[in-house]
């Protein structure tokens, strides 16, 4: 769940107890340009725009809709909206696998939706042809 204090924290639902949190606070945002890893960096002007859109959007409390945080199908990652893009996070190793949206320079992600089913192929037969479609007699000029 992402909570009204940017960190993200997962739960053991059986046990109720805290599996892991994750920072995502303006502060640790801030610490992470100076000197983080630079995977997780981004240009300063960037940055900077950024930044003042996050503080915007946090200074507004409940007028705007709580980031969503999503599990996938394994259970092993969490993906979750943040400064930088949206985070894939590894719950088993605990590291960031990906970072997505990254080079978005006028989008800030806060829901998401992940589908991870397989597509259904209604309607299509064993010639792959579909099979709502009119079939025309050979020669016929009308179908």
């Amino acid at each position: 769940m992402f909570c009204a204090d940017g960190r993200v924290r997962v739960w053991r639902l059986r046990t109720g107890k805290l599996r892991r949190s994750y920072d995502e606070s303006l502060e640790v945002a801030h610490e992470l340009q100076k000197s983080g890893p630079e995977a997780l960096q981004l240009e300063d002007i960037d940055f900077g725009r950024r930044y003042a859109l996050e503080k915007e959007i946090r200074a507004q409390g409940d007028a705007v809709p709580a980031p969503s945080v999503l599990f996938d199908e394994s259970g092993n990652f969490v993906i979750y909206p943040a400064l930088i893009g949206i985070k894939v996070v590894n719950l088993v190793s605990n590291a960031v696998s990906r970072v997505l949206g990254k080079v978005e320079n006028s989008e800030r992600f806060l829901r998401l939706a992940l589908y991870q089913g397989v597509p259904k192929k209604a309607g299509l037969g064993a010639s792959g042809s579909d099979a709502g479609a009119p079939t025309c007699a050979p020669g016929s000029r009308r179908c």
